[in-house]
């Protein structure tokens, strides 16, 4: 049974808006979470309209809640993608307007930003 989860959380907006988003180090700070897991990256360039975290957690240290995320910055648009530790369930999820908007289960393959956990989840094996 998995009982780790890996997440990407893309964030697309306005660029002075992202940059508020990124600066908000408060949306980061759940605890036990961020003691154990915390933030794995950050890519993107808020010029550019985007951003995308990665991080992971597990079912006794749950990451930040992306419904609240999405509810404090209404203006921005989230993409939330996860999958548990072993590949073998994926969802995909959309927030406009501070609300889900979409939901749906997808095949874990299609999620190309898995490849750049492969380091990681060899040295877990």
């Amino acid at each position: 049974m998995p009982t780790q989860c890996l997440h990407r959380l893309a964030v697309r907006g306005a660029a002075d808006r992202l940059l508020a988003f990124r600066e908000d180090r408060t949306i980061w700070e759940e605890a036990p979470w961020k003691q154990f897991f915390g933030l794995r990256s950050i890519e993107g360039d808020p010029s550019l309209g985007w951003l995308a975290y990665r991080y992971d957690d597990d079912w006794k240290r749950v990451s930040p809640a992306v419904a609240g995320i999405a509810a404090a910055y209404p203006n921005l648009q989230f993409t939330h993608e996860s999958c548990d530790e072993f590949g073998q369930e994926a969802v995909r999820a959309r927030y406009q307007n501070g609300a889900q908007t979409f939901s749906m289960r997808v095949e874990p393959k299609t999620l190309d930003w898995l490849d750049d956990w492969g380091e990681w989840t060899d040295d877990e094996a």
